[in-house]
C-alpha cells in the first residue's frame, strides 16, 4: 500500500474538505471510516484556544480509542492530512453523531509548525532544496516496479492431491514483476529431478498482471512425486535476462494411484457359512436387540446363489418396549446399502428387492422391511 503525505503552506486553501479514513493499531483494528467529510476547525486545545484542526464527521465504520493518538487521518486518495489529537470518540460512539467524531492536528499547520526545526515537519520531510513549494510527497509503494526484466512463477496450480495413473496438464501462473511487457519467455519442468523439458509461453503480460499457462501434458505415474518448475534466466521476450532470479522456480507434490475395478454385476451373497459372511468391509451386523432377535443364514429361501440372509422377527423371543403385542408383528428393520444397482433412468422404483421366504420355512411376517441405498 502507497500512502502520501498532504503537506506545505498551499494545503491550508486546497484541503477545505475531506472524506476521510484512519488507521489505528494494527494489530487489533484496520481501518476506521466515514463517509462524510472533515472540516477544518479553531478550537481550545491542550490550553491553547486558537488551535487549528481538523473535526472529523461521524464515523460510520469503526472508531478511535485511547491509544489511537497520532494515527494517521487519510483523505479518499489515500493522502495523510493529520494526525490523532483527541476526542470524544470511543467503542460505543460507532454512527453516533453526539460522540462518533474526532479532533486532528493539521499536516499543513505541522508543516510550518512553531517557525523551528524542532517544531516544524518541513525541516524533515521536505526534499533538499525545495522549501515549502510541494503540496504533497509521494510515499513508498514496495509494489512498484524497479528493474526492467522480472518474470514471477507465481504459483504451480497443478498437479496437487492425488491422481489416477495416466495424462495430466499441469497449470502454473506467471507475473510480470518489471516495467517492461512481456511477450515471451521458455520455462524449463521436470519430474523429481529428471531431465529438464522446456516450453514456451507467448502474449501479453503488461507489468504487474498475472496468466495461467497450461504446461505440456505429463504422465502420472504411480507413486509419490514432485513437478517442478523454472523460467529460463535468459529467455524473456527473445534473449533478455531476467534481473531477478530469486521468483524464477516452484514446484508441487502429487501422488499417482493405479485404479482398480470389479465387473459387472457386483454381488456379495451369504454362500459362506459364517454370519455375517467374513468379505472384508462388505457386511456388518449390528443387532440392536441383544442377540434374541437377528439376522439368520438360510439355504432354503435364496434368490442369486445358494443361500441368503433372513430375520425371524414375528413373536420370537421376549416383546422389546414399544413393540406390538403377541399377535401383532414387531417394530420394522432397515438394511442399508453404501452401494446398490442403480434405478432406471425417471424410475422412481428401488432396485433393490424385498421377499418373502419359501413356504417350506415358517410362518413370519414382517411389519416393516426399509432398504437404504446409494449409488
Amino acid at each position: 500500500m502507497q500512502f502520501t503525505l498532504q503537506v506545505g503552506t498551499e494545503a491550508q486553501q486546497v484541503l477545505q474538505t475531506h472524506s476521510v479514513f484512519i488507521i489505528l493499531q494494527v494489530i487489533s483494528k484496520k481501518f476506521s471510516q466515514s463517509t462524510g467529510t472533515a472540516t477544518q476547525i479553531t478550537i481550545n486545545f491542550n490550553g491553547n484556544p486558537t488551535t487549528m484542526m481538523w473535526q472529523t464527521p461521524t464515523w460510520t465504520d469503526g472508531v478511535t480509542e485511547p491509544g489511537s493518538s497520532g494515527s494517521p487521518l487519510f483523505n479518499s486518495s489515500g493522502q495523510i492530512i493529520g494526525q490523532l489529537g483527541g476526542g470524544p470518540s470511543d467503542c460505543t460512539c460507532e454512527n453516533n453523531a453526539s460522540c462518533g467524531y474526532d479532533y486532528y492536528g493539521r499536516i499543513d499547520i505541522s508543516w510550518v509548525g512553531g517557525g523551528t526545526a524542532a517544531t516544524r515537519l518541513s525541516d524533515w520531510l521536505a526534499p533538499s532544496g525545495c522549501g515549502a513549494a510541494p503540496t504533497s510527497l509521494v510515499g513508498y509503494d514496495p509494489n512498484t516496479p524497479t528493474l526492467t526484466y522480472d518474470a514471477q512463477l507465481q504459483s504451480v496450480t497443478s498437479p496437487t492431491g492425488t491422481y489416477c495413473t495416466g495424462s495430466n496438464t499441469p497449470v502454473v501462473v506467471l507475473k510480470n514483476n518489471g516495467t517492461v511487457t512481456l511477450t515471451g519467455m521458455t520455462i524449463n519442468y521436470n519430474i523429481d529431478g529428471g531431465a529438464n523439458t522446456p516450453a514456451v509461453w507467448s502474449g501479453s503480460l503488461a507489468s504487474g498482471a498475472s496468466v495461467s499457462f497450461n504446461m505440456p501434458a505429463i504422465t502420472i505415474a504411480a507413486g509419490a512425486h514432485t513437478y517442478n518448475v523454472s523460467i529460463v534466466t535468459a529467455s524473456l521476450n527473445g534473449s533478455n535476462t531476467d534481473l531477478n532470479t530469486a521468483n524464477n522456480s516452484g514446484s508441487s507434490s502429487y501422488t499417482g494411484v493405479v485404479p482398480t475395478s470389479t465387473a459387472l454385476p457386483l454381488a456379495y451373497g451369504f454362500e459362506p457359512t459364517a454370519m455375517p459372511p467374513t468379505t472384508p468391509g462388505v457386511w456388518t451386523l449390528n443387532n440392536g436387540l441383544a442377540g434374541t432377535i437377528t439376522f439368520a443364514r438360510t439355504t432354503t429361501a435364496f434368490s442369486l446363489g445358494t443361500a441368503s440372509c433372513w430375520l425371524n422377527y414375528y413373536n420370537d423371543g421376549p416383546t422389546p418396549a414399544g413393540a406390538g403385542s403377541s399377535t401383532n408383528p414387531r417394530a420394522g428393520f432397515f438394511a442399508d446399502f453404501e452401494a446398490s444397482s442403480r434405478s432406471p433412468v425417471g424410475s422412481p422404483s428401488n432396485p433393490i428387492a424385498v421377499t418373502r421366504p419359501s413356504s417350506s420355512l415358517p410362518s413370519r411376517r414382517l411389519a416393516q422391511a426399509s432398504i437404504h441405498h446409494s449409488i
